[in-house]
C-alpha cells in the first residue's frame, strides 16, 4: 500500500466535505501538459495523470475509461477504486469489501456482477 495519498487542487474541489490530514493536496506543475490533456478528458483526471507522471513510483487511481486509456498510452502505472479496495483487504488494511461495496451500490458508480463476483472471489469474501 502506499506511503501518502495526493489529490491535485481540481480533484479537491470536486469534494463537498473537508478532506482527511493524510491526503495532501498537490498541484502538478506542468501546465501545458495538463491543458493538452483536458482537450480529451476531465480536468481531475487530466490532472491527476500529470500529476502521477511528475511522481516517482506513482499509483494513479482512475476509473474513467477515457482517463485510463489516456494513462496507459502515456505509461502511467494506475488501479481503479475496485483495485485499490482489493489491495486494501489483500493486505489487511480493511477487515471485509462487502459492506463497502454495499455502501457503493447506492451511489452512480457502476459496478458488474460478474466483475463484483471475481473480486469477491479473490479477496475469499
Amino acid at each position: 500500500m502506499s506511503e501518502s495519498v495526493c489529490i491535485t487542487p481540481e480533484v479537491s474541489k470536486e469534494f463537498t466535505i473537508l478532506l482527511p490530514d493524510w491526503i495532501k493536496v498537490v498541484a502538478a506543475k506542468d501546465t501545458l501538459s495538463l491543458q493538452i490533456l483536458e482537450q480529451d478528458i476531465d480536468k481531475g483526471e487530466a490532472s491527476s495523470i500529470i500529476l502521477a507522471m511528475e511522481t516517482v513510483n506513482s499509483l494513479l487511481v482512475v476509473d474513467d475509461l477515457a482517463a485510463r486509456k489516456v494513462a496507459k498510452k502515456l505509461g502511467v502505472s494506475y488501479t481503479g477504486t475496485l483495485g485499490l479496495l482489493l489491495s486494501a483487504k489483500l493486505h489487511g488494511v480493511i477487515p471485509a469489501l462487502k459492506p463497502i461495496f454495499h455502501k457503493i451500490a447506492s451511489t452512480n458508480f457502476r459496478i458488474s456482477e460478474k466483475l463484483l463476483r471475481d473480486i469477491l472471489d479473490i479477496a475469499q469474501e
